[in-house]
């Protein structure tokens, strides 16, 4: 792919997300480094669709505005999460709310099939067990970041092979300013609150797939097993044999991806001797 294809979805947001996350740990300080966090991965997102799109109209009308929206949504619920702690209650149960509101959102002006509704309804349950954990603000697992990293690149390239390039684009850039947030911080143990944004973000991504896109939704399936790479890692990996748990979590990250790829690519017929 030409540098030039790159430089906007991938080498902007990932650049404006490091910058901004250094900068905001240099002045502010370690103590305001989860909400620097977030803010840097969704400031460097917006500016990428900025960029890719253009700015979204007020109020949205097609599906790939409210994208914007979902976002910058997104990071003001995870602050909100880890800077009121005394709403914990009432926010945490947004938190589960959040995926159900944005496939709501992203489905209610158009006149949809029975079956469109009904992945509809798989992705606002698949998305309620994805951002549903991240209602504890505080907590981090480094698997949480890896997975959605692996889901982003697998939705561009379901959405590449679908030809939807806007989306593909948003994806990589949704990736991108997460990547970026990583470097600046010499770690992939983002809080959890630093996380409701973006995935947020790629679950109305994967919606707007299912609900208006031609994306193959048996790729989309294939994709979600993602989210199950570290739970079942941990069920299957031996107690005597802990060194294997790893390299199960990164085979069942990755096994999923490649399948989803493939069956992007090629159709179902791909999995067939």
């Amino acid at each position: 792919m030409p540098l030039a294809l790159l430089l906007e979805p991938v080498l902007l947001p990932f650049a404006v997300a490091a910058l901004a996350a250094f900068a905001g740990r240099f002045w502010l300080g370690a103590r305001a480094a989860v909400p620097v966090a977030a803010l840097a991965q969704a400031a460097a997102f917006l500016i990428a669709y900025w960029v890719l799109l253009g700015l979204p109209s007020w109020p949205p009308v097609m599906a790939r505005e409210k994208i914007a929206l979902v976002a910058a949504g997104g990071v003001v619920l995870g602050l909100l999460l880890l800077l009121l702690p005394r709403w914990a209650d009432a926010l945490q149960a947004l938190v589960l709310a959040w995926p159900l509101a944005i496939v709501l959102w992203l489905a209610l002006p158009a006149a949809l099939e029975l079956a469109t509704v009904i992945a509809g309804v798989l992705l606002a349950l698949l998305g309620a067990a994805m951002i549903g954990p991240l209602a504890g603000a505080r907590q981090r697992n480094p698997r949480a970041v890896l997975m959605l990293l692996s889901a982003l690149i697998g939705l561009a390239g379901i959405a590449r092979f679908g030809q939807a390039m806007s989306l593909a684009e948003l994806a990589l850039a949704l990736a991108a300013a997460l990547a970026g947030v990583l470097v600046a911080g010499r770690s992939v143990a983002l809080a959890n609150a630093a996380l409701i944004g973006p995935s947020g973000s790629a679950l109305a991504l994967a919606a707007t797939l299912v609900l208006y896109g031609a994306a193959s939704r048996p790729a989309l399936v294939l994709l979600a097993l993602v989210f199950a790479a570290d739970r079942l890692a941990r069920r299957l990996a031996s107690r005597r044999r802990f060194w294997l748990e790893p390299l199960l979590f990164a085979a069942f990250c990755l096994l999923p991806l490649g399948l989803a790829l493939l069956v992007a690519r090629f159709g179902l017929s791909a999995l067939l001797p």
